[in-house]
């Protein structure tokens, strides 16, 4: 329990720099207890060079990084109250499952560094009994990354820090673990916060309680996740989250929707096909998480629109009427430039 009240981390003014440029410029934010905080940004973003600082495994240019209200940053890494998953993981091939987990607890008793690694590899679902003495080359990507989390959780660091901990595995494999991980940084005597680096919007979106976005070695905005995705706020970030639908100035004059840029949701753009040539022709169907959305040119612009009582051999060439529902349209400021 934090006895403080202060955050498990503060990052004050963190500058970082690599071959005289700066990787990391004034970045501040906390995370609190109990929260999960997803670091999502494009790869050079900074997002890593950031985790790796706070880790203690990059100088800091200038700045703070706190701990509960305490000044770490210049503690070496094995006294930062923090623990790490690395990209790749970071296990050693010539160690079994039981020693890379207790790899971080030589100044425990044998017999206390065996009954954490038993607590935390259960945790994880690897029981010590039938995975202890196994190599960990042998293992399968995901039991790999459960290893590595259960080493990382095995000192109960107050912080944890996972630095593209899917990034590896395929996409449903990730799509379970993700699910996992959440529910671990929630484990009575896990970690009191977690800091999660993703280049992924759905992994970012699904393990954080709060998102912040990085770009260019600045953090732009932290904040919940559905209210990044409900509102944007500029183009580079609409675009990035993968929205459809993102119009400049002129897009949206030529579409009769305003006159400064913006996002027109795609569930707020429908399609309805027409046997007639009047309309607008579809250049691309798509159906994603079991919605139909087609892709069609309006007034010069491609639109992305979900498709309404539409045969199943709608496709490319086919016509459609669109209805746009105006009020639905967020205003973005364009920073693209």
């Amino acid at each position: 329990m934090n006895a403080t009240n202060e955050p498990p981390l503060a990052v004050e003014q963190l500058c970082l720099r690599r071959g005289g440029q700066k990787v990391v410029d004034d970045v501040s934010f906390t995370v609190g207890t109990d929260q999960v905080l997803a670091l999502l940004g494009p790869s050079g973003a900074g997002k890593s060079s950031l985790l790796l600082a706070v880790a203690g495994l990059l100088p800091v240019a200038s700045g703070r990084v706190l701990s509960e209200g305490t000044d770490i940053t210049g503690m070496a890494p094995h006294q930062r109250p923090v623990g790490m998953v690395f990209q790749e993981y970071a296990l050693f091939p010539h160690m079994d499952v039981l020693r890379n987990v207790t790899y971080g607890l030589h100044e425990l008793p044998a017999d206390e560094q065996r009954a954490r690694a038993a607590r935390w590899l259960d945790v994880v679902g690897l029981p010590l009994a039938t995975y202890g003495s196994r190599d960990v080359a042998a293992l399968s990507g995901g039991q790999r990354q459960r290893v590595a989390v259960a080493r990382a959780l095995a000192p109960q660091p107050r912080l944890l820090l996972l630095d593209e901990p899917f990034g590896a595995l395929d996409r449903q494999l990730r799509e379970e673990l993700v699910l996992e991980t959440r529910q671990l940084l929630r484990v009575p005597g896990g970690p009191m916060a977690a800091v999660v680096v993703t280049h992924d919007r759905d992994e970012a979106f699904a393990i954080g309680d709060a998102v912040g976005v990085m770009r260019d070695g600045r953090l732009l905005r932290v904040d919940a996740p559905g209210a990044i995705w409900a509102d944007p706020r500029t183009t580079w970030m609409a675009r990035f989250l993968g929205h459809a639908n993102v119009l400049d100035a002129d897009g949206a004059r030529a579409l009769g929707v305003g006159d400064t840029p913006l996002l027109l949701p795609v569930e707020h753009v429908r399609a309805r096909h027409v046997a007639t040539d009047d309309g607008h022709r579809v250049l691309a169907v798509h159906v994603r998480s079991g919605l139909r959305t087609a892709t069609l040119e309006m007034a010069g612009q491609r639109v992305t629109a979900v498709v309404r009582d539409a045969p199943s051999d709608l496709g490319p060439g086919s016509m459609v009427e669109v209805e746009i529902d105006h009020s639905a349209a967020v205003p973005l400021v364009d920073d693209e430039a």
